[in-house]
């Protein structure tokens, strides 16, 4: 084999390398990227968990339908839903609890926004029964949040 021979296998050979190691080295870039914006997804939902539940209180003690609320919980689950990585069945599992949550607190939601004339409209059963709902579904809801975002 003559040196030119050799000299162009070990040259191609270490170009081959050298872009495996690039690709490499930006698929760990973009692993790292997509965890970190998974953890401040997380992080957000977790906190406008917390919004609802607060406002959930708020609306119980009261009794009553509010009167004028424009209420934009259902807005941050659109925004930042996209950005949660689900790998593992776990992580697929608590998804799923999470975008269940949500869909009750667009119910919510919009039974908030409604607009009522100024005395308000006091709870029902039946209302009662759906903030029962919600209730669960978020404490179900923080529950599989709790602890996911790396802070």
């Amino acid at each position: 084999m003559s040196d030119t021979l050799l000299a162009a296998i070990v040259g191609a050979v270490a170009t081959l390398a050298a872009v495996g190691f690039a690709q490499l080295l930006n698929h760990a870039r973009e692993a790292r990227r997509a965890r970190k914006a998974s953890d401040e997804a997380w992080g957000r939902i977790e906190i406008e968990l917390g919004n609802v539940r607060e406002s959930l209180d708020g609306i119980r003690v009261d009794d009553a339908w509010p009167i004028g609320w424009n209420a934009g919980w259902w807005s941050v689950w659109e925004k930042h839903s996209d950005a949660l990585r689900c790998e593992s069945d776990e992580e697929r599992e608590r998804f799923r609890t999470v975008q269940r949550a949500f869909g009750t607190i667009d119910q919510l939601q919009h039974g908030v926004n409604t607009r009522r004339p100024d005395d308000g409209r006091g709870f029902t059963a039946r209302d009662r029964e759906f903030l029962d709902r919600v209730r669960a579904a978020i404490e179900a809801a923080s529950g599989a949040v709790a602890g996911t975002a790396r802070r």
